[in-house]
């Protein structure tokens, strides 16, 4: 498909996502909800600011606000993947291609970027590209995405029902071209924490998490 005609049928679908009132001054989703556009400016200016207050707890409080937002996002996934299908389709029956398929045209339609995914066993891992809060933030180290991280966390537990944690792996924002995740049980991920904080390189973490294979795909 040509760059002219893809930009054509997304933004069509944009049009068809976000509905402007202008009498009322209201954006609305399709189905309703309210919605405002948020520039990186605003978005700096509110991390900035909670940064400043939570110093350390800064990341934590965005991992939480993030799988809060992840329950609630995968109850609006599964909610949509009913409709189209017009009936009561659990998405833990999706295969693997076609969960992909509908999950990157959510994470696409709201803006987030686009995502690949690899699994192996117990081990989730996710590839984001075009993750925006590396650019909007203009934070330049490791772990910009730890509100990323809560939504994965959050949205996999649901998807799964097993309670899952996550944890960023390597960040677009150190200069990499993906931010790439790890969905795991949170023995695990407290492990990689620890040898991240201890400066172990991304492709020896994943070695001794036992998944080599992932690495060709890097």
């Amino acid at each position: 498909m040509a760059e002219r005609e893809a930009r054509g049928v997304y933004e069509g679908e944009l049009v068809r996502f976000l509905k402007s009132d202008e009498t009322t001054g209201e954006v609305r989703t399709a189905d309703g909800k309210r919605a405002v556009l948020v520039t990186g400016v605003l978005w700096k200016s509110l991390t900035d600011s909670l940064e400043g207050k939570l110093a350390g707890e800064f990341d934590e409080v965005l991992f939480t606000a993030g799988r809060a937002w992840g329950t609630h996002a995968y109850a609006t996934f599964a909610e949509g993947v009913s409709a189209s299908r017009k009936s009561l389709y659990h998405t833990r029956n999706m295969g693997l291609s076609d969960f992909k398929q509908q999950f990157n045209t959510y994470l696409t339609r709201h803006g987030w970027g686009r995502f690949d995914i690899y699994e192996k066993y117990d081990l989730i891992f996710i590839d984001l590209f075009s993750s925006p809060l590396p650019e909007m933030t203009e934070r330049r180290e490791m772990g910009a995405c730890s509100l990323m991280a809560g939504f994965f966390s959050g949205f996999f537990t649901e998807l799964i029902g097993v309670e899952l944690s996550c944890i960023e792996l390597r960040c677009a924002a150190s200069g990499v071209d993906k931010c790439t995740f790890l969905v795991a049980d949170s023995s695990i991920t407290a492990s990689v924490r620890k040898w991240l904080s201890k400066g172990r390189g991304f492709d020896d973490i994943v070695a001794a998490i036992g998944a080599k294979e992932y690495l060709g795909k890097k």
